[in-house]
């Protein structure tokens, strides 16, 4: 069975997830940003009793097709600002439309819908987000740019 969890997704918040699915006797699940699949399914009763683990926790479940399509688009730019995910520079709606299998303006209206925010400025947000953390290490303002593929020192300050 595949449950779509949103929010919550750094590495501390997996290894929660994975308590308390171990919790309720589901060991061997597979668990990863956005979602876990459970080796079985759960009937409603066992679902509602892991819903509510997580809802304890400030997980929540859904459903909406809607919402997990959000969820994926914001693992993408997430995986994108945090990681080097082997992607060079890309617009942020080209990576999507990659990554997603569809045109970007699709995601973005649905994206806005959802959030309330366009995903250039969630993507904005996030690399400042970044920015922040990677300002309290050794790192140049230089090396902060080429880390978060900015074009150049300059466009970073900038968006700054």
């Amino acid at each position: 069975m595949k449950l779509f969890i949103i929010n919550k997704k750094c590495e501390c918040c997996l290894k929660v997830m994975k308590d308390i699915f171990e919790k309720h006797g589901y060991c061997n699940c597979i668990i990863s940003r956005g979602e876990v699949i459970t080796k079985v399914d759960l009937t409603a009763e066992q679902l509602n009793e892991v819903c509510s683990s997580l809802k304890i926790f400030g997980f929540e479940t859904t459903q909406d097709v809607r919402l997990i399509i959000v969820e994926k688009i914001k693992n993408v730019i997430r995986n994108y600002v945090y990681n080097s995910d082997g992607e060079g520079k890309m617009k942020i709606s080209d990576l999507i439309a990659k990554k997603m299998g569809r045109e970007g303006r699709f995601f973005d209206n649905l994206f806005f819908t959802q959030t309330g925010i366009r995903i250039e400025r969630y993507f904005i947000n996030l690399k400042m987000e970044r920015i922040y953390s990677l300002l309290s290490t050794e790192l140049t303002i230089s090396e902060i740019a080429v880390e978060l593929k900015y074009k150049s020192e300059s466009h970073l300050t900038t968006d700054f």
